[in-house]
């Protein structure tokens, strides 16, 4: 073999390495950015101020609105846990930043462009709350309005709706429970809760639940998992015909039985 010919094999040689190379190359980057496109599709952070049911008991609420929200991630192939934080950091997360996901969030006419909306996936009501032999009556709003002190959670819906009907006595807080403690201290009139979650505080701070009690319940709302704007639609949508397949085949309504039996499945849009 001539030192030309050797060249010109080694050259063809390297030709074909080098082309090979490059094809591979390209289809690992196609791979890589299909793999990636299919990873941001359902990539989504969902934030929940609840405890996950693994440590509640058969029956509560929350139980029931995390059931919901795990069926709607497997099914639209959203990965990864729920993050348990604090409503604040959760709704400041939803207001501002794309891909997340916040449960349960009322839905409000003041909210309504704030989000996407999946659900409903609890209804609630809303009521005054005092301690048993205060001697205060509430057969209104506006006896509401009238008495020294409410106590509310800071940018809960309620308090915003409160503040929205003219009240100007409500006192802020950031844990809601902190609530509970101030109200047994007589440091508050009156507390904005929810039948049947706010009933279960007092005993979990152990103080004696007989003493609260339900003076007036004033609204009922729908609670969403709320999806926050600027979240590509395909994910919204995804969510959406997920629920909507979970309400039609029966599997909100099983979840409802296993969880919360006495509870009513509210009505979906």
């Amino acid at each position: 073999m001539t030192h030309s010919n050797h060249l010109d094999r080694l050259s063809t040689h390297v030709g074909i390495y080098t082309m090979y190379d490059i094809l591979t190359a390209a289809l690992i980057l196609c791979l890589g950015v299909m793999l990636s496109a299919t990873a941001s599709a359902h990539d989504l952070t969902i934030y929940c101020e609840y405890t996950p049911p693994e440590k509640v008991t058969i029956g509560d609420k929350e139980g029931l609105i995390y059931a919901q929200v795990w069926e709607l991630m497997r099914r639209t192939n959203i990965e990864g846990p729920i993050q348990k934080v604090s409503w604040k950091r959760g709704y400041a997360e939803a207001t501002s930043k794309p891909n997340i996901g916040l449960f349960p969030t009322t839905r409000t006419p003041e909210r309504e462009e704030l989000f996407y909306w999946i659900g409903p996936v609890l209804q609630v009501a809303w009521a005054f709350y005092g301690i048993k032999g205060s001697g205060l009556t509430v057969n209104s709003l506006e006896d509401a309005k009238n008495v020294r002190s409410i106590g509310t959670y800071a940018n809960d819906s309620k308090e915003q709706w409160l503040k929205a009907q003219g009240f100007t006595n409500l006192i802020s807080v950031l844990d809601r429970k902190t609530n509970i403690k101030k109200l047994y201290a007589g440091r508050l009139n009156l507390i904005v809760g929810s039948p049947s979650i706010t009933d279960s505080w007092p005993e979990q701070l152990g103080l004696d639940p007989t003493m609260l009690k339900m003076l007036y319940q004033f609204k009922s709302v729908n609670l969403y998992l709320a999806i926050s704007k600027e979240t590509p639609m395909e994910k919204v949508q995804a969510l959406k015909k997920a629920f909507k397949d979970m309400v039609r085949d029966g599997t909100v309504r099983a979840l409802y039985n296993k969880w919360a039996p006495s509870y009513k499945q509210p009505v979906t849009e």
